[in-house]
């Protein structure tokens, strides 16, 4: 059986990141149009899908909900991978998500076959937001790419170190736990991702704005820091916690990440609520003092996260949606 794979590379947030790596992973069993020209993408595609029985779509495209309609018309299967809910997270960062792109992500939801938010506790959110998907609502959590790092990587690690990711957007809390942080004078953090408007401008001097970085000096970054930080209310998964882990880092993370589904922590790791500064405070303290980045690591199976792992668990999931009418 073959499937056909499509999922936008070309941004350097999550989802894009994620897609590089089902690209450089799909099995013989996989097809994927080859060009990177929107169009030509999109004819290739839609040949390749002739001698396809399933169809593939990681993310919201213009291109994916073109394939998706076309998909139905020639009665092949089709598959959503959700990485997020542009309306409610566009919701959360008081932006208006415009009428195009609110159409392409409710076309995606009803016309699908199969949703697949990418981990189980989106996809109770996804069953609970949208009743009426829930019954072909499932999940498949994102691969795990292993990062080598040095073998003295514990003596780059700067005393005091902390890094957040998702820059300004309400929806990551970075502001709050900004304001935790200034009152710990031995702490600095450092905030990456887009900064919009003026919340960054009374960050105490041991708060850094640092806009957008490549993901690998992201990762060169997370080598030689303390603690990586998750404080969003809303978080579909989090692969930027796992890459922090993987880099050495000890982690606190907001109950609300997806992630929290695939890692044994403590009630010392774990952020309630994103919005007391006091809570945030006190658990960065601790964390700074008591790092848990070899507790959680040893009890977490990254072989079983790979990607390789993660495509064989799409096909077989591909393969159970055929037998259904």
């Amino acid at each position: 059986m073959k499937i056909l794979f499509l999922g936008n590379v070309t941004e350097l947030h999550g989802p894009d990141q994620v897609n590089r790596c089902y690209y450089s992973h799909l099995s013989e069993h996989f097809l994927y149009a080859r060009s990177r020209n929107r169009y030509a993408e999109f004819i290739e595609a839609a040949l390749k899908m002739l001698f396809c029985r399933v169809v593939v779509v990681s993310g919201v495209t213009r291109r994916g909900c073109w394939l998706t309609g076309l998909a139905r018309f020639f009665r092949k299967k089709t598959v959503y991978i959700m990485h997020g809910c542009a309306a409610h997270e566009f919701e959360l960062n008081r932006i208006v998500l415009g009428e195009t792109a609110k159409r392409q992500e409710m076309y995606m939801l009803k016309n699908a076959d199969l949703l697949l938010p990418v981990s189980e506790k989106f996809m109770h959110w996804v069953q609970q937001r949208y009743p009426e998907y829930a019954h072909k609502t499932h999940f498949l959590y994102n691969g795990i790419e292993k990062i080598s790092i040095p073998e003295n990587d514990q003596l780059l690690k700067v005393p005091g170190s902390i890094i957040a990711a998702g820059g300004t957007d309400p929806l990551k809390g970075n502001g709050l736990l900004a304001q935790a942080v200034e009152q710990i004078p031995e702490a600095h953090l450092r905030i990456y991702g887009n900064q919009n408007g003026t919340a960054g401008s009374r960050c105490g001097s041991n708060v850094q704005y640092m806009g957008r970085v490549s993901h690998e000096e992201f990762l060169q970054q997370l080598m030689r820091t303390e603690l990586f930080v998750v404080n969003s209310v809303f978080e579909t998964f989090s692969l930027a916690a796992v890459e922090a882990l993987s880099c050495g880092c000890s982690v606190l993370i907001s109950e609300q990440a997806g992630v929290t589904g695939i890692l044994e922590l403590s009630e010392a790791d774990i952020i309630h609520n994103p919005e007391d500064i006091g809570e945030i405070k006190c658990k960065v303290e601790h964390l700074l003092m008591h790092a848990n980045h070899q507790r959680i690591m040893s009890k977490l199976n990254l072989d079983a996260y790979s990607y390789p792992k993660t495509v064989e668990r799409l096909e077989t999931i591909c393969q159970q949606l055929c037998l259904t009418r």
